[in-house]
């Protein structure tokens, strides 16, 4: 297991035991701190990403958003004409 690399540790033959090496303090060094920060740039990152994409649609997308925005502006109009034949009918009849 020593040589596999399995158990850091070595074996002292004058005593007959295994000693094992100390594991450093991993919180003593900068890994923890990497790391935190590794995943924080990948959460911005996508992020960023995702706001990105929902702002600026790919071109074959705009064409179908203009049309949109016509058909949008079409029934507010539709709609108004309607409310304004619906005003000046009601002022007919009074």
């Amino acid at each position: 297991a020593i040589r596999d690399g399995v158990i850091d540790a070595v074996i002292n033959y004058k005593e007959n035991c295994i000693q094992s090496n100390d594991n450093p303090d991993t919180y003593s060094t900068n890994q923890p701190q990497e790391t935190f920060d590794r995943r924080i740039q990948f959460c911005l990152k996508l992020y960023a990403d995702s706001v990105k994409a929902m702002r600026f649609p790919e071109n074959e997308n705009i064409e179908a958003l203009a049309s949109a925005a016509e058909a949008r502006e079409n029934e507010a109009k539709i709609v108004k004409d309607l409310a304004d034949e619906d005003m000046t009918d009601s002022e007919d009849e009074h």
